[in-house]
């Protein structure tokens, strides 16, 4: 009876210790996707910006670049 009561605990303490690794890998995961579009959110805005001053001053240039890039 104690051995098993003992076996249960360890073997809940390894499940506590595999779920606080595999939150930390998630966790970082996690963070780096953010880091990652924290970085790319500000190039996408500008193109944006480019994209509807060209869009708006030069419609011709705008229809080109359009049909270069998107297919």
């Amino acid at each position: 009876m104690f051995k098993t009561i003992l076996v249960l605990g360890f073997l809940a303490l390894a499940a506590l210790l595999a779920l606080k690794i595999l939150l930390a890998i998630l966790g970082a995961a996690v963070g780096l996707a953010v880091g990652l579009v924290a970085l790319t959110l500000p190039a996408l805005l500008l193109g944006a910006l480019i994209y509807v001053v060209l869009v708006v001053f030069a419609p011709e240039r705008a229809a080109a670049l359009r049909e270069r890039f998107g297919g």
